[in-house]
């Protein structure tokens, strides 16, 4: 399974169905920080699969580095 790249080289979407092999691993009960989600995929199919996702990327103003301790 391949990123999907798309316009610059910094642009590499995770594909949705690569959660799969993660979902068995990971507790309903946590909220999931997405801190690098670009354009959703893995925070939509998280949330289709019933988790609770909070999704945020350096594009919005939120930098992983910067923001971790202050929350988001």
């Amino acid at each position: 399974m391949l990123p999907l790249k798309k316009a610059y080289s910094n642009d590499f979407q995770t594909p949705p169905e690569a959660i799969e092999y993660l979902v068995p691993y990971l507790r309903k009960e946590w909220v999931i920080w997405e801190c690098a989600m670009g354009k959703g995929n893995l925070v939509r199919a998280l949330r289709e699969k019933g988790f609770k996702v909070i999704g945020t990327d350096i594009t919005q103003g939120y930098d992983f580095f910067e923001v971790g301790t202050r929350g988001v």
